[in-house]
């Protein structure tokens, strides 16, 4: 089952960068690399990925209503973390990358319900 949504909207540069190093890679300090530009440096997301127990398959398409772009889907091998794959669609491969690893970091960890009580 695979799952896109549009609830997480990125672009290519330095804000999604720096999201990657912390919520992806987990860096604390230091110089950022261009995870969403660079190639070589995106592969390095799917790297950490892949130690984190996510799969990665990553197509160049074409349709005729949205041209050439990227589709990416982070496959949870465990099955525990996430109940369906994650993909994007993106103009470039890095952003591809950064994105679906966001995605999958967000489906894995979900953010804790707030509720009108815990507001203090």
């Amino acid at each position: 089952m695979s799952t896109e949504t549009d609830t997480l909207q990125v672009e290519a540069g330095p804000v999604t960068d720096a999201r990657v190093a912390v919520e992806v890679m987990g860096w604390k300090r230091g110089a950022v690399p261009e995870y969403s530009t660079d190639i070589a440096a995106a592969w390095l997301v799917v790297e950490k990925m892949e130690g984190k127990g996510w799969s990665l398959s990553l197509h160049r398409w074409w349709t005729p209503e949205d041209g050439r772009f990227w589709y990416a889907v982070f496959e949870d091998r465990e099955t525990t973390r996430c109940p369906s794959d994650v993909s994007v669609r993106e103009p470039t491969a890095a952003l591809a990358i950064c994105s679906g690893a966001l995605k999958a970091e967000a489906a894995a960890n979900p953010a804790p319900e707030m509720h009108p009580s815990d507001d203090r």
